[in-house]
């Protein structure tokens, strides 16, 4: 036995052969039983973009969302980051209104930050962030704002969760699989927290009694918890975004601020890009340009490049374009220019290189390979120019944000809207960039739909201090009905893959206003009973059966039971491997 679960579902995870599985379907009691799947990831000027300011309008009117608690299923969290300094909260919640315990028996938790724990393989673990993705998350939902905020010098401000009044819960699960999120979940429920953000999913769209999400979101939507996700970054790919009508399913924009380097060919011609490593003393001077067909870890060594500079393939990962960087550097490169590719279309990340370089989109790519091979000896230089706003057209959706439809929730339209998720500014547990200063002020801008996810997850605490009767579907309705379907100059909104117009499928309802949100006028409500109509129409017995359970309460009947099998396979031998050795 690795997990037994009582709020989120009835049942439990535990170690089967596939032939022990199958058997286990067919005894009697038995409602579900299928394998267990890997779950992947899915990263201070945004409050200001979606119209919040410290001074009047929603944010004070909300108290910036005093009392609410958003429960962050992610990677953990570096309690210590002044993200989340406690000197401007209020006291958190008191029992029996609030569960939640602190992993850390002294130190770790207070005002902000007050519960943290960790699942892995049926044990408890330490919740601290080792990867950064739940530090950045925690800190875009709710972090405390803190000034002299930038990345390497670059977008200099106050940074500031999009609810900084409201409380802090971290369930870390990742690394890990979906038994260990659902538990994440399931421990959530219990807590009673008030928003779940979930900035994590599948490889694939899964059916709906067949996602422990969906399901486990389902059992917390019984409780009044507003289940937030992010709806993964397979884009421009049509299809792969999740479904569950239940969950708030967040897509991923770009807005209108870049922190521009310029590539200038030899032939004159410029070609905007960015960076978040901007130095002083690099000097804009024309050197020789090549291209190395692999230059991240694990790449052949570099030859030939020093005095250069060099041509690199993008990856989507933006720690392999960094540290492609650094080995350019190290080969004795002059800087690197990362080459987006063909899905990326027009996508720029300003990451935080270790070396000069410039990002620039697959148009542009076209354009520089194309003066490399019909050039004779083709040169190139960086020219670095800093923050910049007013980028037009703004907001447009981020090519990487998963499109619809969902081709397993019977035509209900995905994702549900989109929020700020390209080059967010937001706590990293460590200093990034090739020169150290010692700051405790470690920021990172990082994109994603898990930037976006969190971004909703503050707006919806904003909501529901000042909304407190509003169920999660009135929620879910207040944000859709507001969404804004022009950019800043009153046209369509585009998509960033191909500058086209973005439809449902692409930006669900449109872009997230959260001050038109908290007066939406007229909302749409769903009664729990809507949703198991839905789920009758969709002939899904199981997840009928865990539904009817959550309505039921919490005690694990004999005849209504969920398990949650691991199945032993050769790509999850060493995950396999620990739970036997438990």
């Amino acid at each position: 036995m690795i997990y037994t679960y009582r709020h989120a579902i009835s049942g439990f995870a535990a170690i089967f052969t596939p032939q022990e599985l199958q058997s286990l379907k067919s005894k009697q009691g038995v409602v579900s039983a299928h394998p267990e799947y890997e779950c992947k990831l899915r990263t201070t000027y945004s409050p200001k973009f979606l119209g919040l300011s410290r001074w009047d309008g929603l944010w004070p009117d909300s108290g910036y969302g005093a009392g609410q608690i958003i429960g962050m299923i992610d990677t953990g969290i570096k309690y210590s980051h002044p993200s989340f300094d406690d000197k401007q909260m209020s006291p958190p919640p008191q029992p029996p209104s609030w569960k939640g315990k602190c992993y850390w028996s002294r130190g770790g938790c207070n005002k902000k930050l007050i519960a943290a724990t960790g699942f892995r393989n049926g044990r408890l673990v330490s919740p601290l962030d080792t990867n950064g993705h739940g530090t950045h998350t925690a800190s875009t939902a709710a972090g405390t704002t803190v000034d002299d905020a930038n990345v390497l010098g670059c977008v200099n401000g106050t940074a500031s969760g999009l609810a900084p009044g409201a409380h802090l819960s971290v369930y870390k699960v990742l690394p890990g699989t979906s038994k260990d999120i659902l538990k994440g979940i399931d421990q959530a429920i219990h807590d009673q927290v008030h928003v779940l953000s979930m900035s994590l999913g599948f490889d694939k769209p899964h059916k709906l009694d067949e996602d422990t999400i969906a399901i486990g979101s389902f059992a917390a939507v019984t409780k009044g918890i507003v289940p937030v996700q992010a709806g993964g970054n397979a884009g421009p790919q049509p299809s792969q975004v999740d479904g569950a009508p239940w969950i708030l399913m967040v897509g991923s924009s770009v807005m209108d601020r870049r922190v521009r380097s310029i590539v200038e060919l030899g032939d004159g011609r410029e070609f905007y890009g960015e960076s978040a490593y901007q130095p002083d003393n690099f000097a804009p001077t024309q050197f020789p340009l090549i291209y190395a067909k692999k230059c991240q870890v694990n790449s052949p060594k570099l030859i030939n490049v020093t005095g250069k500079i060099v041509l690199c393939g993008a990856k989507p990962d933006y720690k392999w374009n960094v540290e492609a960087s650094d080995n350019v550097k190290k080969a004795g490169g002059v800087a690197i220019i990362i080459l987006s590719q063909p899905w990326m279309g027009n996508q720029t990340d300003a990451d935080a290189f270790l070396h000069p370089a410039s990002r620039v989109t697959y148009e542009d790519a076209k354009k520089i390979m194309k003066y490399l091979n019909q050039t004779s000896n083709p040169t190139a230089a960086i020219k670095f120019n800093g923050t910049q706003f007013g980028h037009r057209p703004a907001p447009v959706v981020s090519s990487f944000s998963n499109r619809g439809p969902n081709l397993l929730n019977g035509n209900i339209i995905k994702p549900d809207f989109i929020a700020p998720g390209s080059n967010i500014l937001a706590a990293w547990p460590t200093e990034v960039g090739p020169n150290h200063t010692g700051t405790d002020k470690t920021f990172i801008m990082a994109s994603g739909t898990s930037m976006a996810a969190p971004h909703v997850s503050g707006i919806v605490a904003l909501l529901k201090h000042n909304h407190r009767h509003w169920s999660p579907a009135a929620i879910k309705s207040a944000i859709m009905t507001t969404a804004y379907t022009k950019d800043r100059d009153g046209n369509p909104i585009k998509d960033q893959y191909d500058g086209q117009n973005a439809g449902v499928f692409t930006m669900g309802s449109g872009h997230v206003d959260p001050v038109a949100a908290n007066d939406p006028g007229l909302i749409y409500d769903n009664d729990l009973h809507d949703y198991i109509r839905y789920l009758c129409g969709m002939k899904l017995g199981n997840v009928l059966e865990v539904s009817r359970q959550a309505l039921m309460g919490e005690e694990l009947t004999k005849n209504h039971g969920f398990v949650l099998g691991s199945k032993p396979n050769e790509e999850e031998e060493e995950v396999e491997k620990a739970m036997r050795q438990m």
